[in-house]
């Protein structure tokens, strides 16, 4: 009986015992479940936050990319658009006689000047003169004006230097004729009044209002006033022509005979004071380029298309 009793217990001990370990196991699973499943996203966590880095690595190449392309084909582009001009394009040098720089016997703001000068910067004198003074008269044009006394026209036909047919003398002309080469130099929309145009001491265009002609006499006498200039470069960008070049403008003085003033702008304080022999210079502007280059202020002329294909003046500013 006793036997049999321990017996017994041993089978309860054993199977108390079982039962503990199959409950640790039970517990041990759980817990390396719950660890595997952590460790898994812990593992998930650390995969998605690589592929993100690689996302954004590759975006950020791609943008890299994609700037460096644009800059590229910016640069293209602008090249592209950019056409450049020779400086003594047949063009360049028409659209380069409409700026408003001309002078009589005493200095005046034209469109040289230490800022961005327009059109309506400048005095509508200063605009006549200069449309004036470059007009390629036809003559069709021109009305001879007669000497009462010889009864014989003032009015010649010559060459001038490029072998074309200019006037001289004295002549007249229509209002009307003006007001076309003034839409030509300075655009469509350009209103000068007319007006009496004195250039210099003898030389003059006189308007008469009840007739509405202009009437012009050289009496001999030349300007004070030399303006010296040099064409650097020219492009078209668009509907745009751009002309830059080198400028001065050089006064007779009134201090001694040979001695002039030289001025980078048209308002501009007197920049030196020099002596030139002119009666030993052939050409004044290839002595300046020769002497004082180093001196000449650089400039940026503006000008648009128009409907006709043609350029007309717009500004004139300080080369940057």
């Amino acid at each position: 009986m006793r036997k049999n009793n321990i017996k017994l217990v041993k089978k309860v001990v054993l199977s108390v015992m079982l039962t503990g370990v199959l409950i640790s196991c039970v517990g041990c699973g759980d817990k390396i479940s719950e660890r595997t499943s952590v460790n898994n996203e812990q593992q998930t966590n650390v995969n998605g936050i690589e592929d993100n880095a690689d996302t954004k690595n590759n975006m950020d190449n791609e943008n890299s990319d994609n700037t460096e392309n644009s800059v590229e084909n910016a640069d293209k582009e602008e090249a592209k658009e950019q056409e450049i001009l020779a400086t003594d394009d047949e063009m360049v040098v028409k659209a380069y006689k409409y700026i408003p720089t001309v002078y009589y016997n005493e200095i005046m703001p034209t469109a040289y000047q230490d800022k961005k000068v327009e059109i309506n910067d400048l005095s509508n004198q200063v605009k006549l003169i200069n449309v004036f003074k470059n007009i390629k008269f036809k003559r069709d044009e021109i009305t001879d004006v007669i000497d009462p006394g010889l009864n014989e026209s003032m009015t010649f036909w010559v060459k001038d230097e490029e072998g074309n047919e200019c006037v001289t003398g004295w002549y007249s002309f229509d209002k009307e004729v003006m007001h076309k080469y003034s839409k030509e130099f300075y655009g469509d929309d350009i209103m000068l009044t007319d007006e009496t145009i004195k250039i210099s001491w003898a030389e003059s265009c006189t308007y008469n209002d009840e007739t509405g002609t202009y009437r012009y006499s050289d009496g001999g006498a030349g300007s004070l006033l030399t303006p010296v200039s040099n064409i650097t470069k020219a492009y078209i960008e668009e509907d745009m022509l751009y002309i830059f070049d080198k400028y001065l403008l050089i006064s007779e003085s009134n201090d001694a005979p040979n001695k002039y003033d030289i001025y980078s702008s048209s308002v501009s304080d007197v920049m030196e004071k020099v002596e030139i022999n002119m009666e030993s210079i052939s050409d004044i502007e290839d002595y300046v380029m020769g002497n004082y280059k180093e001196k000449m202020a650089e400039y940026k002329h503006t000008f648009k298309k128009n409907d006709n294909g043609e350029y007309y003046w717009v500004s004139t500013e300080p080369a940057e």
